[in-house]
């Protein structure tokens, strides 16, 4: 397989000098066949033959599946073939799913956006301590039956309240942008750029396996590790 991508990679360096194209930027999904990658341009109905022109395209193109979105520069050579010299951005087709830990969902419905929702702690808590204080006057003895009846009835109204329409804040949306990362050479990971109306986040999204996903954010000031998030994908 190495014998077959060196033997492509000069052949394509020969078409560069005399037949290709003047760069231009590619922008559509990844197709495989037999192992073989080829990009589907846009408006196109073609596949064009993917020839990556170094190491560092090679090991980003290496990441990416059947169906993911990819962005870049590159030469067409006689009109079949794609030189690829760079992967600026990528669309990842099995990152479009619902995403959650113990207090956030995230849902990320394409590849330029994704929802987020948290869990509201305050409710929750009002919601407890609503609880906890009917429990506390039932067995009271001197407390009369209507004012047990009036605890119960707010308790419920707090419950129904909390599991309807207060269970999470948000959906707030956002918008990202996913590049690759410096060290694709190892493991696949990419840079994510994470934007709302009010600010910029940096951040580096690595796949733990099929269904986990971890986001680390990074301070912008010092570059350190701001938190992360351990997310396992989910049905709803």
């Amino acid at each position: 397989m190495v014998k077959i991508y060196v033997v492509i990679y000069l052949v394509a360096n020969c078409f560069v000098m005399t037949k290709a194209s003047a760069e231009f930027n590619v922008r559509g999904r990844i197709v495989i066949k037999d192992s073989i990658y080829y990009l589907k341009l846009e408006n196109k109905k073609t596949d064009h033959l993917i020839i990556a022109v170094d190491d560092i395209v090679q090991s980003n193109l290496k990441c990416l599946k059947e169906g993911d979105y990819l962005s870049g520069t590159a030469n067409l050579i006689n009109g079949t073939h794609i030189a690829l010299k760079s992967v600026e951005h990528v669309g990842l087709q099995k990152l479009l799913a619902n995403w959650r830990n113990d207090r956030e969902v995230f849902n990320f419905s394409d590849f330029k956006t994704f929802y987020y929702w948290q869990f509201s702690k305050k409710i929750f808590e009002k919601y407890k301590i609503r609880n906890v204080r009917f429990e506390q006057l039932s067995r009271t003895s001197n407390i009369s039956k209507q004012s047990k009846r009036e605890v119960k009835e707010e308790t419920a109204k707090t419950q129904t309240v909390s599991r309807e329409t207060n269970r999470f804040r948000g959906p707030f949306p956002y918008h990202y942008i996913l590049s690759p990362n410096d060290n694709n050479f190892e493991s696949c990971s990419w840079k994510m750029f994470i934007t709302n109306e009010t600010e910029v986040v940096f951040a580096i999204l690595k796949w733990i396996s099929n269904k986990q996903i971890r986001i680390d954010i990074y301070d912008s000031n010092n570059g350190e590790i701001l938190m992360t998030k351990h997310l396992i994908q989910t049905s709803f």
